[in-house]
């Protein structure tokens, strides 16, 4: 999906090959955007370092290969992605339009799509990316609002109060 901006990823993994950082980017799902992702591999030469997984019904099974996670969408609802890489562990390098509630983990950096790719790869390359434990990131999530059955319990307020 455009929204997704996954050509800027590419873009963000070239000029992190740049600067030296032997990286990869692992796209899961497939769209319309495919085309454009390819050419922009293509153009900056980094075709041999993306990875296309394709459409997955549990994306979430991927996420233990990543080290971090992109998510430079130029507009978004909530971003369930992001709280899904939250949970496996992952630093979350989001775009500043996307809410500030998905930073539930606290491990979720927002950065402006307009300062461009070479300051995202910067920004990840400074960042520790050490996963947090699965079990740390799945409490945190748990004791949020987003948690299902914290959901079921506000949503049950909402409909007592009506």
């Amino acid at each position: 999906a455009e929204e997704k901006n996954n050509p800027f990823m590419v873009e963000i993994l070239a000029e992190m090959i740049k600067k030296g950082v032997p990286a990869k980017l692992l796209l899961v799902g497939d769209g319309v955007k495919r085309e454009e992702v390819l050419d922009t591999a293509e153009r900056l030469n980094v075709k041999d370092s993306l990875i296309l997984y394709g459409n997955s019904s549990s994306p979430e099974d991927v996420y233990p290969a990543f080290d971090a996670f992109l998510f430079p969408s130029s507009f978004e609802g909530f971003g369930i992605a992001g709280l899904e890489a939250q949970c496996a562990g992952l630093k979350v390098f989001a775009s500043d339009c996307l809410s500030k509630e998905l930073n539930v983990g606290g491990n979720v950096l927002y950065l402006p799509l307009s300062s461009g790719a070479g300051f995202w790869a910067d920004k990840i390359i400074e960042s520790d990316l050490k996963k947090e434990d699965r079990f740390t990131s799945y409490q945190k999530i748990k004791n949020s609002p987003y948690e299902k059955e914290n959901q079921a319990k506000i949503l049950k307020e909402i409909i007592e109060n009506a």
